[in-house]
């Protein structure tokens, strides 16, 4: 029975349930599996042919302890899930019976890496409910780790920059491949250093050291890491070792959680170079590591308080050939110094922005909706600016999880800017901070943010703090950084809120909880000075710590904003207005200010002193025009003019804002990479306006879509429709049957690559029926032909006010022209250009006859044509009675060299005369 138990048979049953083709499935995914373990690959000309015992025989010469494990994912990955939980149970079954009748210290490291594995492959999120987990492996994301100190102007750069800039900054330190470092190699030697064994992974709160740790301790037990290093690695938690009253050995702590181990430890600790003990959270240790030693034991046997035998192992009283990895916020790094010697220094980062988009999209586990979660964060500058704290993006996914849609629709139900930063500082309240102690704290850090803030200060010496009361160690270290850096011949620390935008939202806080109102007071009214622009955003977070839901959020710990606050803030908007009157970036945040408040009461009142909305060359991103379209919504009266030009906007920034287009009496937007039927949208909602009287529209296909300049009223000098370029010639008709019938069009151009019959005949009857009184007609490449020219034609003798026509490169023909021609009697052109239309000598006569009848035009282009020198003599009959051209291009047609020379001899004789006309041949 005992042999039928081995882990060879136990595979052999179990693969003989599949079938030949599911067997060949297997093995294809054996290949991509074994990668992630450190075990040999086995050859694939092996494996191909082997049969089942030939394959288990293959899978545990080259897999050894992890054939198991390896045919287990295998299973899962062609969906053969009930044979796998079936392999799960039987392999559990046999680690029991190895956890009872095994004494080998083999068998003890393949129990406790199974425990480890069980105990670490789920994780908690901060909201879950009992029994509520989520895969580890799903959710870990890797970070950014660098194994060096920042510079001071590094940090400083860091720190003030927001969005994109800040991301390029962090980027800078993942090309540098000297100083960033894989969790892999933390302990790898390298040309200065040797392998270190007592290794410090910092970074403040949130950011990702104990998910760290938890990846270290899978990967160990799932054997994808250190398996040459370390033969067993023991994760001692501070914060469970504040709970431990008792007196406890090293022993004794590692058997908390290992009880199994107890016949095996003597052997284990025998070989200390082999061990590695992770000391997670050693900032949240409350106990003193400094007490002395209770009488002269000094074996892993002898029991002492936790704080004494925890420090006994970090100054290398006890295993002193055993590695450490400490990990530690960095205020607690000048402790631990005192302890330890530190041999290799590292600071995770958090996340780049590949590495966030990796995260929301394991969040989700849908691409779509995961897609949809990051643009809105990148969308958001000051929480793209957050978001690469690990905790801020799970806060930022968990609060949009429940209203999961797509563009607007997710928009609409998500917190505001203000609130997900809340839920971020009552995260770390929460879990660093007793309740007793909150108010006080946040009272503290508030008015040191806001001096910081007031002085342009961002970092901070512990002087500074200690003016403020405050002990960056203790209640307050779950909001500050420490930097060290060398200044002369000494080493400097200094402290910095984890971002500008949290010493912002503290600043705000401050402010809204001061009861006598003089600390927003005073606030506002150095935002209206030339010292005071950096301070909007904090007013920003101001407006929306008024908003109702964001006020129960920090109710019990932070003051609650009073309604003088929120008179205040009412009476400040006027005055800015006016102090900001020509800088769009103001008036956006202005906006931004407004929609942080989510008032609709208060944002009508505000809007009744923003009757423009100009932020034309400001880059606008989609949340910018949700705050746009939210604020004009809730205006009574509607604005004057909305001016959103040369603001990099495209497809859903333009959808955003069609609704609110009629809430204006002038427009002005310019947008790419448009699809025909937002830009139809568009102009259905112009077409309906009832107060628009002029507009200009410039359409016009670009490699990624349709470009799109749109003006009216008083935006536009004159009105204007041009359509250019490879566009749907439905598209054309439906824009000029929306347009022309209302417009009095000044300026028309389509040129566009051919129309069918048909709708050029629908076209011509757009035009004559359309109000357009055009000073201005382009008509190019549009392929006209005997089938229409008499509708155009008919409209082109009613445009008695036309100066400017050009019919290029159509397939005219010698009687088109002559009707053509013929319509032009009795216009005042000064523009006239009928190049690449087939023309030829035989309409030339008339063309002369037209031509020298108008007494205004200045250009002719009859270039790319078929005249001779046939024509010759009428050409220079319109040149010396045509005394208004100042140019004529006869290019690429089909003169001789003696026919040009005439030409050119006349050009030269007018010369003398003081005539200046331009012949182009």
């Amino acid at each position: 029975m005992a042999e039928a138990e081995t882990t060879p048979d136990i595979l052999i049953d179990i693969l003989d349930n599949l079938f030949k083709h599911d067997l060949k499935r297997l093995k294809r995914k054996l290949e991509v599996i074994e990668s992630n373990y450190q075990c040999k690959n086995i050859p694939r000309g092996k494996l191909e042919d082997a049969d089942v015992d030939d394959t288990v025989a293959l899978m545990m010469g080259y897999y050894g302890e992890d054939a198991i494990h390896i045919v287990i994912e295998a299973m899962d990955s062609i969906g053969k899930k009930d044979l796998a939980d079936k392999l799960r149970k039987k392999a559990d079954k046999e680690l029991e019976k190895l956890r009872v009748s095994s004494n080998k210290t083999l068998g003890y490291k393949e129990m406790y890496k199974e425990d480890v594995r069980k105990k670490y492959k789920k994780v908690r999120d901060y909201n879950s409910l009992p029994g509520e987990w989520v895969d580890f492996d799903h959710r870990y994301t890797r970070l950014l780790i660098l194994k060096k100190h920042c510079l001071l102007e590094d940090k400083e750069h860091e720190l003030i920059s927001r969005g994109k800039k800040l991301m390029e900054l962090m980027k800078k330190h993942r090309s540098d491949v000297a100083t960033c470092i894989d969790v892999k190699d933390l302990f790898v030697a390298n040309e200065k250093e040797p392998e270190p064994t007592t290794l410090v992974l910092q970074g403040p709160a949130g950011i990702g050291k104990t998910f760290t740790v938890q990846k270290i301790m899978t990967d160990w037990a799932s054997n994808k890491l250190f398996q040459d290093r370390f033969d067993y690695v023991f994760h001692l938690n501070c914060r469970e070792l504040n709970t431990m009253t008792d007196y406890f050995s090293l022993v004794d702590l590692i058997l908390d959680s290992a009880e199994y181990l107890q016949p095996a430890i003597e052997e284990i600790l025998s070989c200390p170079e082999r061990l590695l003990f992770i000391i997670d959270g050693f900032d949240e240790l409350k106990l003193s590591v400094d007490q002395a030693d209770i009488g002269s034991a000094r074996d892993v046997h002898a029991r002492q308080p936790v704080a004494t035998t925890l420090s006994r192992l970090l100054k290398r009283k006890i295993l002193s050939k055993s590695t450490l990895l400490i990990t530690t916020r960095p205020i607690a790094l000048g402790k631990l110094g005192n302890t330890v010697t530190v041999e290799r220094y590292a600071e995770i980062l958090g996340f780049l922005e590949e590495e966030m988009k990796e995260y929301i999209s394991r969040f989700y586990q849908n691409e779509q909706q995961a897609l949809c979660v990051f643009n809105y964060i990148k969308e958001d500058e000051t929480v793209f600016s957050m978001c690469f704290v690990p905790v801020v993006c799970w806060i930022v996914c968990s609060l949009m999880k429940g209203h999961i849609s797509e563009g607007e629709k997710l928009a609409k139900s998500l917190k505001t800017t203000t609130q997900i930063f809340v839920h971020f500082v009552n995260k770390l309240l929460e879990h660093h901070c007793l309740d007793s102690q909150k108010e006080g704290v946040l009272q503290k850090l508030g008015s040191l943010a806001l001096h910081g803030i007031k002085e342009q200060q961002i970092l901070f010496e512990e002087e500074d703090l200690a003016k403020f009361s405050l002990d960056p160690v203790q209640s307050a270290s779950a909001f500050f950084n420490k930097i060290v850096f060398k200044q002369d011949l000494s080493c400097k620390s200094m402290y910095h809120f984890l971002h500008l935008s949290i010493q912002e939202l503290f600043a705000a806080m401050f402010c809204a909880a001061d009861t006598s109102n003089a600390a927003a007071e005073s606030l506002l009214n150095t935002s209206l000075t030339p010292e005071g622009s950096n301070l909007i955003l904090v007013i920003q977070f101001l407006f929306g710590l008024t908003n109702k839901k964001t006020q129960a959020l920090i109710q019990g710990y932070a003051g609650e904003s009073s309604s003088a606050l929120k008179a205040q803030l009412e009476r400040w908007i006027p005055k800015a207005m006016v102090f900001y009157k020509n800088k769009p970036c103001f008036v956006l945040a202005v906006l931004h200010c407004l929609f942080e408040i989510q008032d609709q009461e208060f944002v009508k009142k505000a809007m009744k002193y923003i009757d423009v909305i100009d932020v034309t060359g400001f880059l606008l991103s989609k949340s910018d025009c949700l705050k746009i379209k939210y604020c004009i919504e809730q205006h009574d009266e509607g604005l004057k003019e909305l001016a959103v030009t040369r603001c990099n906007m495209g497809e859903e920034e333009v959808k955003i804002l069609l609704d609110i287009l009629n809430k204006s009496q002038s427009i002005g937007l310019e947008a790419r990479n448009l699809n025909a039927a937002t830009i139809e949208r568009l102009c259905t909602h112009i077409s309906t306006h009832h107060s628009l009287e002029r507009i200009e529209l410039d359409i016009r296909k670009e490699e990624d879509g349709l470009y799109l300049y749109c003006a009216t009223n008083w935006i536009c000098q004159v009105s204007k429709l041009k359509i250019m370029g490879c566009v749907p010639e439905d598209f054309v008709l439906r824009i000029c049957c929306l347009l022309l019938p209302k417009y009095k069009l000044e300026f028309l151009s389509l040129e566009k690559d051919g129309f069918s019959p048909e709708t050029k005949k629908q076209l011509c009857d757009v035009l004559n029926t359309s109000q357009c009184r055009l000073t201005s007609l382009w008509l190019s490449e549009n392929h006209f032909t005997d089938d229409c020219i008499p509708d155009i034609c008919k409209f082109i003798k009613t445009q008695t006010s036309l100066e400017m026509l050009s019919v290029e490169n159509n397939t005219f023909g010698d009687d088109d022209a002559k009707q053509f021609l013929d319509a032009l009697n009795g216009l005042n052109l000064y523009f006239l250009s009928l190049a690449d239309d087939n023309l030829t000598d035989e309409c030339v006569e008339h063309l002369s006859s037209i031509i020298i009848a108008n007494p205004s035009l200045v250009s002719l282009h009859l270039n790319k044509n078929y005249f001779t020198d046939k024509s010759v003599n009428f050409f220079i009959r319109i040149i010396q009675n045509c005394t208004s051209l100042k140019s004529i291009n006869l290019e690429a047609n089909q003169f001789s060299p003696e026919g040009e020379l005439k030409l050119l001899c006349l050009e030269k004789d007018l010369h003398k005369t003081g005539r200046k006309i331009i012949v182009l041949l």
